[in-house]
């Protein structure tokens, strides 16, 4: 079970993608801790761009794609 989402940004364009996150962990019923990260040094560790990079437990399971909760909900389930 995921542990940890990550959400990483750099300008706030894709501040949605975190709500959609958070949506998808809350209709799951899943505890688990989602972040927006927006520091510089922490968007090029995971691998600067294209934005947004979701990451799961550390691991980059989408980068420049803008996701829907549901989109979310299924890389989580896949995981």
């Amino acid at each position: 079970m995921a542990k940890k989402i990550e959400v990483f940004d750099s300008e706030g364009s894709y501040r949605d993608t975190f709500e959609q996150a958070k949506t998808a962990v809350r209709e799951l019923g899943f505890n688990i801790d989602v972040e927006y990260v927006t520091d510089s040094m922490r968007v090029l560790k995971a691998g600067g761009s294209p934005l947004p990079i979701i990451s799961i437990d550390g691991r980059v399971v989408s980068s420049g794609k803008t996701l829907s909760a549901e989109d979310i909900k299924g890389i989580i389930l896949w995981m």
